[in-house]
This record gives C-alpha cells, structure tokens and sequence, in this order.
C-alpha cells in the first residue's frame, strides 16, 4: 500500500468513526447540562425526553389529619392538615447518570436517567 493508499484508508476510517452514532453515557452536571467523557453539552445542543424534565408520580398517597378539639367541645374542628406521602419518579438533576444518543454533529436526545439494579 503506498503513501495515497494508506491516507485514502484513514480517511476512511475517520470518516466512519465519525458518522458512528452510538448510545453513550454521560452524567448531569445540572438539571439541563451533560458531560460525556470531556464533552460539557448544554440545553442549545440537547433534546430531552419529557420524562426527564418533570417529576413522575408513579405512588399516590395522601395522608390528612383534623385537628379537633379545643375550648372544651370535641366537635369543634381547627381544619385538616395534609402530608404528601406520594412517591415520584424525579426529574434529572446533577450527578445522574444518562443514556445519551448522538443525532448529528452538535446535537444530543437524553434518552433517559440509568440506573442499576
């Protein structure tokens, strides 16, 4: 292979290095900026799924409590008080891990918050 041949074949091989579009795993910085590898991405150049940008509840639990009493009359009520004991799947913050796909040069989808089981 002379000296045009093997430059034909690592422009080739860049090329198709290049063009590779893979899933990769990048980690938040903050609720809107990733870094893959030492990339730092930021919100101009992400897409996210919707999931990721709002808290999910997948548990609904309400817990109310009436105050009664007071002044002697146990019928007398001073209103309900109430505890969210729901439980939420939480939007992306800084420090979770993410599933992360390529779609062109400058642009990124977030598929997504990994975890491990």
């Amino acid at each position: 292979m002379d000296g045009k041949e093997k430059l034909i074949s690592v422009i080739r091989k860049v090329i198709k290095r290049e063009r590779q579009e893979e899933i990769q795993i990048g980690e938040m910085v903050s609720d809107t900026t990733i870094k893959i590898k030492d990339l730092e991405i930021d919100k101009t150049q992400l897409y996210f799924i919707e999931t990721c940008t709002v808290d999910i509840n997948i548990k609904l639990g309400i817990v109310g409590t009436n105050a009664v009493g007071g002044a002697g009359d146990a019928a007398h009520t001073h209103g309900w008080s109430f505890q969210d004991t729901s439980t939420y799947i939480k939007k992306l913050k800084a420090g979770d891990k993410v599933a992360v796909y390529r779609i062109n040069k400058g642009n990124f989808i977030v598929l997504g918050k990994l975890v491990s089981l």
